[in-house]
Formats: C-alpha cells, structure tokens, sequence
C-alpha cells in the first residue's frame, strides 16, 4: 500500500472543500452544507472521519505493541472527535464565562464566551496531555520519537484550532472587513483539515508498519529436531523506516 498516495488523496479532498469554500465570497453559493464554518458542514462530517480513523489506527497499534503511549493518543483524538461533534468548548464556554474578566475580554475584542473557549481548550488539554507524557517517558526511544511526530502534528493542529480561531474573533471585533473575517475563518477550518489529513496519514504509517504477518521459521534443538517457531516482525527495527 503505497501510503504517500493516501496522503495526496487526503489533502486533495482537503484542497477541493477549500475551492469550494472560496464560493462564500461571492455572490454565488451552493449551499451552506459546503461552508467550511458551518456546524455539520460537508468538511466537518471529513474530519469527523479523519478523527475516528486515527482512533481505530492508534489503538490498533497500541494492541499489537503494548505501548500505552498509542492508546493515550488514541483517547485524546477521540476527545477532538466528541469535541467536535458535540461542541464541547462552546458549551463549556458558556458555562466558564461568568469567570472571565470583562475588561479582559473588551481588550482582546472578543466576547467573555470566547476566552473561555480557550480557558476550556487550556483545561482539557492539561488533562490529556498528561497520561501521554506519563506513558512517553515510560516508552521505548522508537515509541517516544513517535510520540513526539504526534506532539507537534497535535501542535500545528493546536495553532489553527485556538491560536488563529482567536485571531479571527479578534478580527471580527474590531470590526474588519468582512472579507478579511471570512479570510481568518478559511484560514483556521483549512488548516485544521490539513493538519489532521497528515496525521491520519502518519497513523496509517504506524498502523502499517505494525500490521505485518509473523514469521515461521524452524530452529534446529540440541538433539537436532526441528522446531517451528514465529519471529515477530512487530519489533522496534520495523519503525526504523519512520522518521
């Protein structure tokens, strides 16, 4: 399976929701359903796809390596998953933004529901993030520069998901043209569909790296009997090829 074209079909698809999203700054729309902003939108339902697939693949290779590293990675994409979903952080928003400071809110020109957004990404990203530095320190060095692969993937993920997602109600507040508002947005919704295209993508690295039949090979006794024996190729070596 020649993953690379994987990777191309993934960010193609990713491509076309972005050419297809550029329709909004016209006058011309084919519906809301292909707005990259819009709540169970065609891209949405894609990445919904993407963050299920990533769970499925990680915790394959977590049952086949016994490193629990995968499995909290798995755990934390499918908290992205139930996020998205079900819009966790905007329910949570509402819920954490009596905490917030007016005047904190007025400097940024975003509302207090906002910045509790963040407040609840910060929450929750504390909290799952810390079973996986537990079980990385605990991991094999090949396990652990895998993780770390997953880390800043996560990263880029992080940046488009909070950090541009705040620049562009920022922008918004001070009342920018709309143009550039809509701009922000496609920057932020299309940088989430990439950054997650390339970690499925990594995952389905990892998954086929793992799954690969064992080996039968016979090994010859003392008393010169032949012994059957599986060698498992699921070792350390057969992630070098992964940088």
């Amino acid at each position: 399976m020649e993953l690379k074209k994987v990777l191309i079909g993934l960010l193609l698809v990713d491509l076309a929701f972005l050419l297809l999203h550029l329709q909004f700054f016209t006058r011309y729309s084919l519906g809301m359903m292909f707005n990259l902003e819009a709540d169970h939108g065609y891209s949405e339902w894609f990445q919904y796809f993407k963050e299920g697939l990533i769970c499925c693949l990680l915790f394959y290779v977590f049952y086949r390596k016994k490193s629990k590293v995968f499995a909290s990675w798995a755990w934390l994409v499918l908290f992205l998953l139930a996020d998205d979903s079900f819009r966790l952080h905007e329910r949570s928003g509402d819920l954490l933004a009596p905490v917030i400071p007016e005047a904190l809110a007025n400097l940024f020109h975003v509302s207090p529901d906002s910045l509790a957004e963040v407040l609840f990404f910060g929450i929750a990203g504390c909290t799952l993030i810390a079973p996986v530095a537990f079980f990385h320190l605990r991991s094999s060095h090949q396990d652990r520069r895998h993780s770390l692969n997953l880390l800043l993937m996560l990263g880029v993920l992080s940046f488009f998901g909070v950090f541009v997602d705040l620049l562009h109600m920022m922008v918004a507040g001070w009342g920018a043209n709309s143009v550039v508002v809509k701009l922000f947005g496609m920057i932020e919704d299309g940088g989430e569909l990439l950054a997650m295209s390339v970690m499925l993508w990594y995952a389905s690295v990892l998954w086929n790296r793992t799954h690969k039949p064992a080996i039968c090979v016979c090994l010859e006794n003392d008393e010169g009997l032949q012994i059957p024996v599986e060698l498992d190729v699921n070792c350390e070596d057969s992630f070098s090829g992964i940088q």
